[in-house]
């Protein structure tokens, strides 16, 4: 390491720190580097010193690692990922999907080559022939999102900039080629209540082997809880709010919730380290009667039947062999009876874009419009402040109509 201080007076640097670098390269022999002037402190020489010669060996892969092919690069990054279990399985076999369209559409590209505009005429031509929908939270912004982190991981080594740029989607394709995004479905306040008493009056009315669902779509309703979290609920899990010794209040605490990819639970919350858990909005009381009305045929069944009692309200008994197996519901048989009610009861004009989690965005409306603490609902639905206003909070109808009074009455 060389770094001295200039102390000619004569010296336009005088006053400066001169460095020079000199790491060796790959066959062990010193390279000098340009000199290069620093001003501040001896430590500020010392960290323009590191980064000098971080940038000397960064470049001094650049052209074995150019040498790859986009695809190549991509697998061994989705290697890389996978060996260190970095992504959940969902998100591997999405990336797995983005590789094979890299495979079909540019499967001899050099990494020399790429650059903004190879990028752009591939994602062009890949929404061209697939006939897919130019908007937010699309399969095609799925795929520009993760080529976008891919080469994040070589700016400053292989490429200056990012070749797929923030708000790449808005730069690629004109305005009369996207399309605005589907607006989330949601249920008002009182389409809330009507669903609920439906379902209770089902759950009265059908065999146990058939309220599986049901009981799924009245935890939904009460709780807005995410249809995974529902999934991995168990019976000990239903216990009297801690917070508040006035009065019984009936919730969830929720500690884990259920992959159905894998068939199995988690061992954590959505986005949260393991260990962490939070509790649910309440159930009302005919909601929670209903429960442990099901609960008591669950047993006896299971008893009868001689299958073990793995604990899981959403237990599949309509099939005996998963029930043994400790198998749970699936979403699809949730959101299916969810829509067949919302058909039967005609509260929606079309049952496009209705599932589960048309329940959740509906309670975590609501709670805004009832004009519930922020922080405290947040906690409950399990987000931040941010992400709770920025995502689930919608205009509740009937509050639209009450605010479109008060500025006429101004």
């Amino acid at each position: 390491m060389s770094i001295q201080k200039v102390t000619n007076e004569r010296s336009k640097h005088y006053g400066e720190w001169k460095v020079r670098a000199q790491p060796r390269d790959n066959a062990g022999n010193t390279v000098n580097l340009p000199i290069r002037y620093c001003k501040g402190t001896k430590n500020d020489a010392k960290r323009l010193y590191d980064r000098l010669v971080v940038e000397f060996q960064q470049q001094s892969t650049y052209f074995q690692e150019k040498q790859l092919t986009l695809v190549e690069a991509f697998q061994s990054f989705l290697d890389s990922n996978k060996s260190v279990e970095a992504w959940e399985i969902r998100t591997q076999r999405d990336y797995e999907y983005t590789l094979r369209i890299l495979k079909e559409y540019v499967p001899n590209l050099l990494m020399a080559k790429v650059n903004e505009l190879t990028i752009q005429k591939f994602i062009r031509q890949f929404a061209k022939d697939h006939h897919l929908t130019v908007a937010t939270g699309t399969v095609l912004d799925k795929r520009i999102r993760h080529l976008r982190y891919f080469f994040n991981q070589s700016v400053g080594s292989i490429f200056a900039h990012n070749p797929v740029p923030q708000n790449a989607m808005k730069r690629w394709f004109k305005k009369s080629e996207m399309v605005a995004p589907d607006k989330k479905r949601y249920f008002s306040e009182q389409q809330l209540h009507q669903l609920t008493s439906y379902v209770i009056k089902r759950l009265s009315e059908v065999d146990v082997t058939d309220s599986i669902a049901l009981i799924g779509i009245l935890i939904a309703l009460n709780t807005g809880c995410r249809p995974s979290e529902i999934q991995a609920l168990k019976w000990d899990d239903l216990v009297l709010d801690p917070s508040t010794e006035d009065y019984d209040y009936h919730v969830f605490h929720l500690t884990d919730s259920y992959n159905q990819t894998e068939g199995k639970l988690t061992g954590h919350l959505k986005s949260r380290v393991r260990g962490q858990s939070r509790y649910t909005l309440p159930l009302d009381k005919p909601s929670y009667h209903s429960l442990l009305n099901y609960q008591d045929k669950q047993t006896k069944l299971l008893n009868r039947y001689k299958i073990k009692n793995h604990g899981f309200i959403l237990l599949n008994i309509r099939d005996f062999k998963r029930a043994k197996e400790g198998r749970i519901l699936s979403q699809e048989s949730m959101n299916g009876m969810l829509k067949r009610i919302c058909r039967r009861l005609e509260i929606v004009d079309t049952t496009k874009g209705i599932s589960m989690y048309t329940c959740r965005h509906s309670v975590a409306s609501l709670t805004a419009a009832k004009g519930m603490n922020i922080a405290w609902s947040a906690d409950r639905l399990g987000h931040s402040n941010e992400v709770y206003l920025k995502k689930y909070v919608h205009p509740e109808q009937s509050l639209s109509s009450k605010l479109l009074n008060v500025w006429l009455d101004k």
